[in-house]
């Protein structure tokens, strides 16, 4: 079942609520760091916690993440 642009919309707002995962986009998109270890060293946050709240971004579709050896996320670009 596909999320309606309300379901989209109420995901991307909750992820924006939180001002972790806003630090994290903001990083993100800067080029400052893409990967759970970098953001990390930039929050007081544990790496845990950096990619619990990157998987909220990725469902909210903010980032993409790439797996490939090691996991880096980019900005999604919108649609």
């Amino acid at each position: 079942m596909n999320a309606g642009p309300a379901d989209r919309e109420q995901a991307v707002f909750a992820a924006l609520a939180d001002p972790t995962r806003r630090a994290l986009l903001r990083s993100i998109s800067s080029g400052e760091a893409n990967t759970p270890t970098e953001l990390a060293a930039l929050l007081p946050v544990s790496r845990q916690a950096v990619s619990k709240h990157l998987a909220q971004l990725e469902q909210a579709r903010l980032v993409d993440a790439e797996r490939s050896g090691r996991c880096a996320f980019r900005p999604r670009p919108r649609p």
